[in-house]
C-alpha cells in the first residue's frame, strides 16, 4: 500500500478594503466582498465577528464610527486564516435652512415681488430639493404675486435620508390707497374773477393711508398742474406744489381773458394719484343782493343791490327783484351812492301785473337811467363808471320783517327773477349794447363764492330754488328773437341772489323771560305781562346796555308757543306756568275752538265748549263808564283816550265755565270792538261778536286769525245804512275778490274769507289788503295768508 502525504495548507481569506458608510439610521447593513477558500478543500467554518459568512458579505448593527469586522477561516486540521475589515459608519444630519426676517411691504399694486435671503444647505452634501411653498429655490430669492395681508413664505428642504427641515417667512402686504381731493371746485359751477383781477384758490387732497415716507412707502404729496387752457399774457398759473394753493392773473380789456377755463391738477403719493378738473370763469360785470343776518322780526331792515361793471361805462339799468310778500313788506326803494348823478331812478311793485305759475308773492322792478337827453347839462363822465374795481351800491331795498314767530330762524330769499329778456338787463351809455344775464347764482355774501349755487341751468319756464325764474336768457326760447338783430346783446352780468335770515327768538331772550332778568316764568313776568294789556309796549323795560331789550321782551312773550306773541293765551299759559300746573314749551293750537262773545250794550257773555282762563275786551265809552267784574277772575282795567281794556285773569287756577257765561257789566256808553279770549291751556279762540245796540261809528277790524290759512273773519259795523263795499286786493293792488257790495242795514257783521279769488280758485300765499267803502268812511288793513 502506498500512501500519499500532503501537508495540510491553511485557509486563503479576502477582506473588503475599508470603507465609510454615510447612515440615514443605525439598522443593519451588509458590506460584501468577504471571500474564504481552502487549498485542501477542507474547510470547516468561516466566520466574521463570529457570524457565519453567508453570501460574501457580512451584515451587522452598526454603531457610530469605526465597526471592525473580522473574517475567520478554519479547516478540519483546526489551521486558520482571517483579515480585517473597518467599515467607519457616519449617522446622516438633516438640511439647515435659513429664512429672511417677517417684513411688511407697502405695495402701489399688487404686482410680483421677490424676497432675498432664503438658503438651504445639508452637512452630509446629500440635499435632494428646496423649495418655498412647493417651487422650488433658485438664486436665494422668492418671487411671488401677493394679496393684501399675511403672505407666508414656506421653504422646506430634503435629503436623500428623507430627512427635512424647514422655515417660514411672513410678509404683510399693504396695498397703497390713492390719494383723493377733499376740496375740489365743483366742475358744474365756475370759479369767477373779475376782469382784470387775480383769481385766488386752493385744491387740497389727503391720504388715506396716512403714513409717513419710509420703508418704500409713498412719499408725501405733490400737486401738480396736469393742463391749463387759459391765456398767459400777464402771469402763468401759478400751483404750489407742497400746498396745493393756486393762483391766475387776468387781463382787463384783453378779449382772450373773457370766458370759462378749464384746468386739471393732479396729485400723487408716488404710487398712485388723483385728478381735480373744474372751470374758472372771468366775470366782466356783476349784480349782486345782499345777505343779511340775524334780523330782528319786526323791524326794518335795508338790504343793499350791487353793480360792478368794472370798467365797463353804464347808463342804465332794469331790475327785476322777487322776494316773499308773506315775511317782508317792501316799504321802499332808495337810489344807492352810486347813482347819486344819475338823473332818473324810479320803482313800482307788481312788475308787469300777475306772474303766472311758480312766482314770488312780491316783486319789484328799479329803473334808472343816468342821463335823460333833457337839456344841456349832463352827468360828469365818473358817474358813467359804476362798481370800477369794487361792487357799486346802486339801490337799498327797506324792508318790514313780520312780526310773526312763526317766521323766527328762517332765511328769507331775495333774488332777481326773469318774466323777459328784457328784465335785468344794463345799457351801455349810449344804450348801443345790453348787458344780459351770464349766470344766476343762489346765496350769497361774498365774492368770489364759496358756498353758493348755480340756478340758471333751466330754459324752459320752470322755477327751481329761488327767484331766478328762466335764467338762459340768450339760450332760451323766449329769446330767440334776439338773433339777427344788428347789435346783438352780450351775456356779461352774473346775478347774485341774497336775502334775509330772521333771527332765533330765542337768541335774543328764552321763552317766558319778560323782565330780562334771566329767570323765565315767575310771578314778575306774569305781572308785566297784565300791564302790557292795560298799558300798552311801554310795559316792558328798556335795560340800559341791553341791546334790542323791548324785542327781547316780545321774543319772550309767546310763553305757548303757538307762534303768536303778545295773546292772552300767552298770559294764561304763563300763569298756568307759575302755579305748578302746566309745563313750559308746549306747542299749542291757535284758534282751534270758538267763543261766542255777546254784549247787549249793558253785559258782556261768553258762550263756548271749552274753559276760559283770560278776556281781553276793548271798548270805545264815552264819560263816566263803570265796570263790574261777574266773574272770579281778577279785573284790571285801563282807560286811554276814549278806549277801555277790560283784562280778566287768574294768578291762580281759577277760570270762567264751559257753556253760557256772563263776565262784566258795563254802565255808561259803549261799543264793543275786540274781544280776544283764551281758554284755560292758553289757547287762543276765535271770537265770534255778538252785539245787540246798533255801532256809534264806523269800523273795520283786523281780521281773526291772521295770519291764516285757509279761512279769516273780517268785522265791520255800520251806523247808519247805505251802499258799501268790502274788498280784497293783492300787493299789486289787483282786485281779487269782492265780499261785500251793495246797500247794507246798520249793525255788526263777520264776513269770511275762504282764500279763494272771484274765480273760485286758491290764491297764493302773501300779503292781502282789505278795504271798506261807504259814503262817509273808507279804511283799508293788511292781512296775510300762510299756506
Amino acid at each position: 500500500t502506498t500512501v500519499t502525504v500532503t501537508l495540510n495548507q491553511p485557509p486563503v481569506v479576502t477582506c473588503p478594503s475599508n470603507s465609510t458608510v454615510l447612515a440615514c439610521n443605525l439598522n443593519q447593513i451588509c458590506i460584501p466582498g468577504f471571500s474564504a477558500t481552502d487549498p485542501n478543500g477542507n474547510l470547516t467554518s468561516v466566520t466574521v465577528n463570529g457570524v457565519p459568512l453567508t453570501g460574501g458579505q457580512a451584515c451587522f448593527t452598526p454603531v457610530v464610527g469605526v465597526n471592525t469586522l473580522t473574517l475567520l477561516a478554519t479547516d478540519a486540521c483546526g489551521a486558520t486564516a482571517s483579515c480585517i475589515t473597518t467599515v467607519t459608519v457616519t449617522l446622516n444630519q438633516p438640511p439647515v435652512v435659513t429664512c429672511p426676517s417677517n417684513t411688511a411691504i407697502f405695495a402701489c399694486n399688487l404686482d410680483p415681488i421677490c424676497i432675498p435671503g432664503f438658503s438651504a444647505t445639508d452637512p452630509d452634501g446629500n440635499l435632494t430639493s428646496a423649495t418655498v411653498n412647493g417651487v422650488p429655490l433658485t438664486s436665494g430669492q422668492v418671487c411671488f404675486t401677493p394679496v393684501v395681508g399675511a403672505n407666508t413664505l414656506t421653504l422646506t428642504a430634503t435629503d436623500a435620508c428623507g430627512a427635512t427641515a424647514s422655515c417660514i417667512t411672513t410678509v404683510t402686504v399693504t396695498l397703497n390707497q390713492a390719494p383723493m381731493f377733499i376740496v375740489c371746485p365743483d366742475p358744474n359751477a365756475d370759479i369767477p374773477v373779475m376782469w382784470g383781477g387775480t383769481l385766488h384758490g386752493f385744491v387740497l387732497a389727503m391720504d388715506p393711508d396716512s403714513i409717513p415716507p419710509s420703508n418704500g412707502r409713498p412719499e408725501a404729496l405733490v400737486y401738480t398742474l396736469l393742463s391749463f387752457n387759459g391765456p398767459t399774457t400777464v402771469g402763468t398759473f401759478d400751483l404750489n406744489h407742497a400746498t396745493g394753493v393756486w393762483s391766475w392773473p387776468t387781463k382787463y380789456g384783453d378779449n382772450a381773458y373773457s370766458g370759462e377755463f378749464a384746468v386739471s391738477i393732479g396729485v400723487s403719493d408716488g404710487c398712485k394719484a388723483d385728478t381735480c378738473n373744474f372751470t374758472v370763469h372771468v366775470v366782466g360785470m356783476l349784480a349782486t343782493i345782499g345777505k343779511l343776518h340775524k334780523v330782528i322780526q319786526g323791524h326794518y331792515a335795508f338790504d343793499s343791490v350791487f353793480v360792478a361793471a368794472d370798467g365797463n361805462l353804464l347808463g342804465g339799468l332794469d331790475l327785476l327783484i322777487g322776494y316773499d310778500a308773506s315775511a317782508l313788506t317792501l316799504s321802499e326803494v332808495l337810489p344807492g351812492t352810486e347813482l347819486s348823478a344819475w338823473e332818473y331812478f324810479t320803482y313800482r311793485f307788481g312788475a308787469k301785473g300777475n306772474c303766472n305759475g311758480s312766482c314770488p308773492s312780491g316783486l319789484v322792478r328799479i329803473v334808472a337811467i343816468a342821463d335823460m337827453n333833457n337839456g344841456y347839462n349832463h352827468p360828469p363822465t365818473i358817474a358813467y363808471t359804476i362798481g370800477d374795481n369794487n361792487h357799486g351800491l346802486v339801490a337799498i331795498l327797506k324792508f318790514l320783517v313780520t312780526d310773526d314767530r312763526n317766521y323766527e330762524c328762517q332765511f328769507v330769499p331775495i333774488g332777481f327773477f326773469w318774466l323777459a329778456c328784457t328784465d335785468n338787463v344794463l345799457s351801455s351809455p349810449n344804450g348801443q349794447i345790453a348787458y344780459l344775464s351770464h349766470y344766476v347764482w343762489w346765496y350769497t355774501g361774498d365774492f368770489p363764492p364759496t358756498d353758493v349755487i348755480r340756478i340758471d341751468s333751466v330754459t324752459d319756464a320752470t322755477v327751481d330754488a329761488g327767484y331766478h325764474g328762466w335764467g338762459g336768457i340768450l339760450g332760451h326760447p323766449i329769446c330767440d328773437s334776439l338773433d339777427g338783430q344788428k347789435i346783438m346783446p352780450l351775456s356779461a352780468v352774473d346775478f347774485y341772489d341774497g336775502g334775509i335770515d330772521i333771527t332765533c327768538a330765542d337768541s335774543i331772550d328764552a321763552r317766558g323771560d319778560l323782565n330780562l332778568n334771566g329767570i323765565a316764568n315767575e310771578i314778575a313776568d306774569a305781572v308785566i305781562y297784565t300791564q302790557y294789556f292795560l298799558v300798552g309796549i311801554d310795559a316792558f323795560p328798556i335795560i340800559s346796555g341791553y341791546a334790542n331789550s323791548r324785542e327781547a321782551a316780545i321774543a319772550a312773550s309767546d310763553v305757548n308757543g303757538d307762534g303768536k306773541p303778545l295773546s292772552i293765551g300767552d298770559l294764561v299759559y304763563l300763569i298756568r306756568i307759575i302755579s305748578g300746573d302746566a309745563q313750559p314749551y308746549a306747542k299749542l293750537s291757535l284758534f282751534a275752538q270758538d267763543v261766542d262773545v255777546r254784549f247787549d250794550g249793558k253785559v258782556v257773555a261768553t258762550e263756548s265748549n271749552v274753559k276760559i282762563g283770560a278776556v281781553l275786551l276793548t271798548f270805545k265809552v264815552g264819560e263816566d263808564i263803570k265796570v263790574t267784574n261777574l266773574t272770579n277772575l281778577t279785573l284790571n282795567q285801563s282807560l286811554v283816550a276814549g278806549e277801555l281794556k277790560v283784562l280778566l285773569y287768574d294768578i291762580s287756577t281759577k277760570s270762567i265755565s264751559s257753556g253760557l257765561s256772563e263776565v262784566v257789566r258795563i254802565e255808561g256808553q259803549a261799543e264793543l270792538v275786540t274781544a280776544e279770549v283764551a281758554d284755560y291751556d292758553g289757547n287762543m279762540l276765535t271770537s265770534k261778536l255778538e252785539q245787540a245796540a246798533l255801532p256809534t261809528t264806523f269800523a273795520l277790524g283786523q281780521n281773526r286769525p291772521n295770519p291764516f290759512n285757509p279761512e279769516t273773519v273780517i268785522e265791520f259795523s255800520l251806523p247808519t245804512t247805505g251802499e258799501i263795499s268790502l274788498r280784497i286786493y293783492n300787493v299789486a293792488g289787483q282786485l281779487v275778490r269782492t265780499l261785500v257790495s251793495g246797500t247794507t242795514p246798520a249793525g255788526y257783521y263777520q264776513v269770511r274769507w275762504d282764500g279763494r279769488d272771484a274765480n273760485g280758485s286758491n290764491v297764493s300765499s302773501g300779503v292781502y289788503f282789505y278795504k271798506i267803502d261807504t259814503k262817509n268812511f273808507s279804511e283799508t288793513r293788511k292781512m296775510l295768508l300762510v299756506k
